[in-house]
């Protein structure tokens, strides 16, 4: 689940559950904003690590990378980075 998930999708996918069932509905509402309220921070959380990380990474990648240098065009660049196999086989990095 994730926090875009609306109240009737999750009613939908989980209404036959009997855990969904023995919660009253007014709890039951309180209990998924709740839910969309903490899967809402971590998927912030994460996305935040991983753009960390990419950052870091890539970084490394053009530090790694001697033939860029103040001449290099953004489109040559871009070309070296797709063939550098470091770059174009992280697929959270691409």
């Amino acid at each position: 689940m994730l926090s875009t998930v609306r109240y009737r999708k999750a009613e939908q996918l989980f209404g036959e559950l009997d855990v969904w069932k023995a919660v009253p509905e007014r709890e039951r509402k309180e209990l998924y904003d709740d839910v969309l309220f903490f899967l809402a921070k971590r998927e912030k959380e994460e996305a935040k690590a991983l753009r960390k990380r990419n950052m870091r990474v890539l970084s490394d990648v053009l530090d790694s990378m001697t033939s860029i240098t103040y001449r290099t065009t953004w489109q040559d660049a871009q070309q070296l980075l797709l063939d550098n196999p470091t770059f174009s086989e992280d697929a959270e990095l691409l």
